[in-house]
């Protein structure tokens, strides 16, 4: 009985030493974005990762304290231990009968967990023991979430004017569904270039996707370091996430001006030679216009040769109408215009050279149609004109020939017969 005693005072004293080391403060409510937390276990708030925590701490004190600060935290995160799920105010004085809001702001990461967790809120002091409360958190997934989660850049830190920049968007699926025809925008609007590519399909559970977007840049862009934006548009385009990255642009040697072409945009290096802009032949037979390309810039550039159609011929283009061109390399397309038998007289028609979706020149050619004449048409053709004429040619030489030799015969047959001498 008197050990039982002892423990029941005991006790007494533990709990008033407790009550002496108490920190003065009296917490009124926590609540986040305007819903007041309970510490009942049974009631958990819902809210969505990728989101901030907004949370507003009110307290009055009980007496004055001073160095007072609030933390509130979640534990459990994966990667806590660089990235804390947490916030704190500064220090503070408390007075008495004097209530305090304070505001914390937990962002929650989009790699967080879907599970159940615990705000701890703490509030402390140098000497007083804690106050601690737990409220119970669902860190739930929201329906529709799409992370740029990186962008790489080939060539990675600098590039000259005029190349290709190839720039690998990751896409990242932290929603709860999937998510079809994803659009991956990448531009530098300083240098007015922009290209477009979409992904047909990223699933969810954390699934990513990656795609490809290529940018040429102008030739003789100035040289400096630019902003690239990269906009990924998601669920049927109400709903974007942004990216920024940059990289440094260097001075294209050959924008001097000293070489720029005249049938070419300014500063591009390219070479457009045309072989013939006009050729005769008749009907059924093939014309043939050799276009050659040349590359004089510093890297390679895609070409393509492409003639309008027309109703009177055939037209083709050997040995293809698309190819790539290495630094200082030149190719030669063939242009072949076959016009139909009804075809008569000049005809023209157009041959477009580009690169890159930009049109650089327009090249009309023109196909002389000539008629052949037909030899049951009341006139002779050449090849039938020369027939005749080497047969004529022949005739007289034979008529000639025996002209001649009758007349020699009939000389030799007047000539007197010799009389013989006298003999003495």
């Amino acid at each position: 009985m008197q050990i039982k005693k002892f423990s029941t005072m005991f006790l007494m004293f533990l709990a008033m030493v407790s009550l002496v080391n108490a920190l003065p403060i009296r917490v009124d409510s926590v609540d986040i974005d305007g819903v007041i937390l309970t510490n009942v276990t049974s009631n958990r708030l819902d809210v969505e990762r990728g989101q901030d925590l907004n949370i507003a701490v009110r307290m009055t004190g009980l007496d004055a304290a001073k160095n007072v600060e609030v933390e509130a935290f979640i534990s459990g995160f994966e990667f806590s231990d660089v990235e804390r799920v947490s916030d704190t105010t500064g220090l503070f004085d408390v007075l008495q009968n004097v209530t305090y809001l304070k505001r914390l702001v937990i962002p929650l990461p989009s790699s967080l967990d879907k599970d159940d967790y615990k705000l701890r809120v703490i509030i402390t002091d140098r000497d007083n023991n804690e106050y601690v409360q737990n409220y119970n958190l669902k860190i739930d997934v929201p329906r529709h979430l799409v992370a740029v989660k990186d962008i790489i850049l080939t060539p990675e830190n600098e590039i000259a004017a005029g190349g290709i920049l190839l720039a690998s968007v990751r896409v990242e699926n932290l929603g709860s569904t999937s998510e079809d025809d994803v659009k991956v925008n990448v531009a530098m609007p300083a240098l007015g270039v922009s290209a477009t590519k979409y992904i047909s399909k990223v699933t969810s559970d954390g699934e990513s996707e990656s795609e490809e977007v290529f940018l040429r840049l102008p030739e003789c862009a100035p040289a400096g370091r630019y902003d690239i934006f990269t906009k990924v548009s998601y669920a049927d385009g109400h709903r974007s996430v942004n990216g920024k990255s940059s990289i440094l642009v260097t001075k294209n040697e050959l924008c001097d001006g000293s070489d720029i072409l005249s049938d070419v945009p300014p500063g591009s290096k390219i070479v457009i030679n045309i072989g013939s802009n006009s050729e005769s032949v008749s009907a059924g037979n093939t014309a043939v216009f050799p276009i050659t390309v040349s590359n004089k810039g510093l890297t390679s550039k895609g070409f393509t040769v492409l003639p309008a159609s027309v109703d009177w011929a055939d037209i083709a283009v050997s040995p293809t109408t698309t190819t790539v061109l290495a630094p200082g390399k030149s190719e030669t397309f063939y242009i072949y215009s076959k016009p139909n038998d009804n075809a008569v007289g000049s005809q023209v028609f157009t041959v477009s050279v580009s690169s890159s979706n930009e049109l650089l020149k327009q090249v009309p050619l023109t196909v002389k149609v000539v008629e052949p004449v037909e030899e049951n048409s009341g006139g002779l053709s050449l090849k039938r004109v020369l027939e005749v004429g080497l047969i004529v040619l022949l005739v007289l030489l034979i008529i000639v020939g025996l002209i001649i030799g009758f007349t020699m015969l009939n000389n030799h047959e007047e000539e007197p017969p010799q009389q013989a001498e006298p003999y003495y």
